[in-house]
């Protein structure tokens, strides 16, 4: 059993919105090697530090933030997908998340959520380039010049006034 003990995952940093409706934690442990094995999902920085945890068929009591919004699947300890799925996101949900099992500390997952990027923001991006787009045509045809040889590069000459 020593060899389990060691058993360290790191992940890099899952990167989210804020509002998207879910997030999966990954974290994978041959479970069904271990007699009434407990799974505990936390957050080192939360009082109590539960996110989810997992004994049997219980869930026992988490981090009342976390309420509601934390699941495993139904044949995790039996298949060893420990994996923790996150629903309705918030910005506060951004931390590093310990997988453990009994007492094996097995992954640490950052996640890290973002706000969403503002659609006034995006509709901005477009109407600047929009005119951006204008002033470069406007430039282009000021320079075009029509005369019975063709169409011509140059400034146009107002007609002389008698």
């Amino acid at each position: 059993m020593d060899s389990v003990s060691s058993v360290s995952q790191h992940a890099s940093a899952v990167e989210l919105y804020e509002g998207e409706l879910f997030v999966l934690l990954p974290c994978e442990f041959p479970t069904f090697e271990l007699d009434s094995p407990t799974v505990v999902w936390s957050r080192s920085d939360l009082s109590p530090p539960t996110v989810h945890q997992l004994q049997g068929d219980e869930l026992k009591d988490p981090n009342q933030r976390y309420s509601g919004r934390t699941s495993m699947k139904t044949d995790a300890l039996e298949t060893g997908d420990l994996s923790l799925n996150l629903t309705n996101l918030h910005l506060s949900d951004s931390a590093t998340y310990t997988c453990s099992v009994t007492s094996f500390r097995l992954r640490d997952v950052p996640l890290q959520v973002k706000e969403p990027f503002p659609s006034w923001a995006t509709a901005l991006l477009v109407l600047l380039v929009l005119l951006d787009t204008v002033e470069a045509l406007q430039a282009l045809f000021s320079t075009l010049v029509f005369s019975p040889e063709g169409w011509s590069t140059g400034t146009v000459q107002a007609p002389a006034v008698s």
